[in-house]
């Protein structure tokens, strides 16, 4: 509904604007996902929905003011100011607002209220627009009060309307937020802040700036009647030198006074130039422009004009001196991508395969460029089955020579290259052993590991990077760099850089990756026996991960690089960080809930350990291989691997090891309901711990015994072995350990009905793995403490446990999810006749 309604706002229906954006508010029913306990959801999602309704809003008040409704809006608008008091739109509708009804002392006093508040919240000034405003408020100026522009006396002659515009896609998809912000540029007061409006397309290369920038302008050009100005300025491309202002200068003149010779000189030619676009209504097209100064000169200075430049850098100076706003181009949506393939190629051969549809868009990485060259390679043989055609383009390596039309500026290489050819050497050498990089990210540190240099001069050539749009910067410190530029990259560090180089770059890379997640393991988990890891090679920047949060956050980010890292790894040649990577990932997928992916890289770890005869790496590869099949409840297997596991402990003399493993043992069959074996298991693994001296090992044996006889009845001895587990977690310290046991406690308490003492424990544990950040365990207690709420009577405790239980499993994607749905199912709307016992295996055992 606003989408139409910004449709008839465009089309100067304000009437029927207002009445559209009027029934779009109607549905507005409060904050978005009020209700839904999901922080992720939440902090993703509720901003972009609430700037829509307060644009809706601004929407629906500028058209009340275009049907001179006013008075109507005033109050409105003093609400809506005092509640949004940093969004200058909004005190610009009221001074407006005040004017139009007369009161200009009120609409004075608006600004005067409204540069106090930008003043004391954030130390600025009100921007252009606000400022110009008052200057013509100040002056009685009639415009802000009829709504009108002022143009000067036309001169004698018929005048000359440049109409430079070339010819707009036939198949244009998408960019729709885009557009709507390059029209809110355009709205009827949006020219009267006594400036031109400028507005930068940036991106990386293939984006299809300078398509937007065409269609967009073909779209408003009834809007700019004097005409249309349209240079490509050679930034970026194989043509000759850069367009200079100068002789950019000469071709608007021209273009503007066909007969008359433009002056020599930078300054005469831009004089002239601003004098003969004042009063007019214009709009400039600079694409492909290489940096801020050679726009500049070319920008018209006045009010009614606008200027659309497209640029593969931020040119971001243009904002902060120019009042540019900036507009990033990226790839295109999911389903943009597959209607750009199907409006090429025809719908109906698109319907015919539409999985070698989607499978194309996910290889050109959705980029626009590499999309309309496929499509138009498939167009031009068309008995040719798109399935064909994807997988020609399934090597990464042969990826850029399938996408090559057959010129220059259809071919994703050719213009990698030109983006390529403007960095300096120290930039241009960073992009390319990122190419090295599996991707998706690299931090900093990473990246400094990469190229051997410091952390500074690495952040220098990230961010030259990320201003030439070859990567993006998608968080503080974290760039990312799109799949076919760093297949590219790659290319580039082949040509470049020798066989010994690229090898030394990735075994500082593996190490860099190794040696922060080795610490980061052990912060997670500090009575773990670390392996031993050979020392970083030079170059390498350690990584400060000194706490846990630390760890935790750095692993949050990191995790989907350091898969990589262990499939990178033995194609590398490097075989000992495959298993060392994946021993290191192991108590955060575990954690995480990610048990697929702990099994890939288990998997990955045995192959190359087994490939290069590493009984420890592979000891290590079936302990870790062994309980992901546990937990994705693959007992029997499980077993196997973790009984291998520990035969190869026990012949490389290494205790703590086989007990680990025969802890896992005895998980898989508690997990089973063979609980006398799973405590022979239990019970050796003890032994094994005390005769190594693993306090840390022997109190969480302890525990899971404890848990074993409470299983089989024995609650008293149950409560007394987790009672001496908690006393040793407490002394080492070891705040997971005492969550654990603490769990343990109140499932003995709640078997012997002290319901009270249960609910404690439980809630005590509860507080520990909150703390921790550990959501998977925080669900499983709050299934235990729901079960205690439900032995307590109270049914409406227990149900907000199990809904709180749900949303983080739902949230995890947690097999156990369902399981908990079904027991909320059971108390809702009223008790179950009889209370359900406690299932085997829901309870997971602990392990050290």
């Amino acid at each position: 509904m606003i989408a139409q309604a910004r449709q008839a706002l465009r089309a100067g229906q304000h009437a029927q604007a207002a009445v559209g954006l009027r029934a779009a508010l109607s549905l507005w029913r409060g904050r978005p996902l009020a209700d839904v306990p999901c922080d992720h959801l939440v902090v993703q999602h509720v901003p972009r929905l609430e700037e829509l309704r307060l644009q809706a809003v601004e929407g629906r008040i500028e058209a009340d003011l275009h049907c001179g409704r006013q008075a109507d809006v005033i109050t409105e608008l003093r609400a809506l100011a005092g509640a949004e008091p940093l969004r200058e739109r909004l005190h610009w509708l009221l001074m407006l607002a005040l004017y139009r009804e007369g009161r200009q002392a009120d609409a004075l006093a608006a600004f005067r209220n409204a540069r106090r508040m930008l003043i004391d919240e954030i130390g600025v000034e009100p921007g252009a627009e606000l400022r110009q405003l008052h200057e013509r408020i100040l002056a009685a100026d009639p415009v802000p009060a009829e709504g009108m522009t002022i143009r000067p006396a036309a001169a004698p002659g018929p005048p000359v309307i440049p109409r430079q515009l070339p010819a707009a896609l036939a198949h244009f998809i998408g960019r729709e937020p885009e557009l709507d912000r390059l029209d809110a540029m355009t709205s009827d007061t949006g020219g009267a802040a006594g400036t031109a409006l400028i507005a930068v397309i940036s991106g990386t290369a293939g984006t299809g700036k300078t398509v937007l920038a065409i269609q967009w302008a073909h779209r408003v050009a009834s809007r700019f009647p004097d005409g249309q100005l349209c240079l490509n300025l050679r930034g970026f491309g194989p043509d000759a030198a850069p367009v200079s202002p100068g002789e950019g200068l000469g071709l608007f003149l021209e273009a503007l006074q066909p007969s008359v010779p433009p002056p020599s000189g930078l300054n005469a030619r831009m004089n002239l130039y601003r004098s003969l676009v004042a009063g007019k209504r214009l709009l400039v097209v600079l694409d492909n422009a290489r940096d801020a100064d050679q726009v500049r000169p070319l920008l018209p200075g006045s009010p009614g004009s606008m200027a659309v430049i497209t640029s593969r850098d931020w040119l971001a100076g243009l904002s902060a001196t120019d009042g540019a706003q900036l507009i990033k181009l990226d790839i295109l949506a999911e389903t943009e991508a597959r209607a750009l393939i199907a409006a090429r190629v025809g719908p109906v051969r698109a319907r015919r395969e539409p999985d070698a549809v989607v499978e194309i868009t996910e290889l050109c990485g959705r980029l626009p460029l590499a999309l309309a060259v496929a499509a138009a390679k498939a167009a031009a043989r068309p008995a040719l089955p798109l399935a064909q055609l994807a997988a020609e383009m399934q090597d990464p390596r042969d990826r850029l020579d399938a996408l090559d039309a057959g010129d220059f500026a259809a071919s994703a290489r050719s213009v990698f290259s030109w983006s390529y050819a403007c960095l300096t050497a120290s930039s241009a050498r960073m992009f390319r052993l990122l190419g090295l990089h599996p991707g998706p990210e690299a931090g900093v540190h990473a990246a400094a590991s990469l190229a051997a240099v410091p952390a500074r001069q690495a952040r220098g050539m990230l961010e030259e990077l990320a201003r030439s749009n070859v990567v993006a910067e998608t968080a503080a410190g974290r760039f990312a760099m799109h799949d076919l530029l760093r297949a590219y990259a790659r290319e580039r560090a082949e040509a470049e850089e020798t066989a010994e180089q690229r090898h030394a770059a990735t075994h500082r890379m593996l190490d860099y990756y190794l040696h922060a997640a080795h610490v980061m393991s052990l912060r997670l988990y500090p009575p773990r026996t670390p392996i031993t890891l050979a020392s970083p090679r030079p170059g390498v920047l350690p990584e400060d991960l000194g706490t846990y949060q630390q760890a935790w956050v750095w692993a949050e980010a990191e995790y989907p690089v350091l898969l990589g890292m262990v499939a990178l790894a033995p194609d590398g040649g490097f075989p000992g960080h495959a298993w060392q990577l994946a021993w290191a990932l192991e108590t955060f997928l575990s954690r995480r809930g990610r048990w697929d992916e702990l099994g890939d890289v288990q998997q990955l770890a045995l192959h190359a350990a087994r490939g290069e005869g590493d009984a420890t790496g592979e000891a290590h590869a079936r302990c870790g291989l062994g309980w992901t099949c546990v937990l994705q409840g693959r007992y029997d297997p499980g077993r196997v691997h973790l009984e291998a596991a520990a035969d190869l402990f026990r012949l490389l003399g290494d205790a703590s090891g086989e007990a680990r493993a025969r802890v896992r043992v005895g998980n898989a069959f508690w997990r089973q309901g063979r609980y006398a074996e799973a405590r022979q298991s239990a019970e050796h693994a003890l032994e094994l711990f005390c005769a190594c001296g693993d306090r840390a090992g022997q109190a969480g044996a302890l525990n899971n015994i404890g848990l074993l006889h409470i299983q089989l009845g024995a609650y008293e001895r149950g409560l007394d072995c987790c009672q001496q587990s908690l006393t040793m977690f407490c002394e080492l310290g070891y705040r997971r350990g005492e969550a654990n046991a603490l769990d343990s406690l109140g499932e003995a308490y709640r078997r012997l009905g002290r319901t009270a003492d249960a609910i404690a424990c439980f809630r005590q544990s509860l507080s520990a793995f909150r703390e921790l950040g550990d959501q998977a365990n925080q669900a499983e207690i709050l299934t235990h403490l729901a079960a205690a709420r439900q032995a307590d009577g109270n049914i409406r405790a227990a149900r907000d446990c199990l809904r709180r239980a749900l949303a983080i499993l739902t949230e995890l994607k947690h097999p156990d999810a369902a399981q908990v749905h079904a027991k909320l199912r059971e108390l809702d709307p009223a008790p179950p006749a009889r209370q359900h016992g406690q299932r085997a295996g829901d309870r997971a055992i602990v392990v050290p």
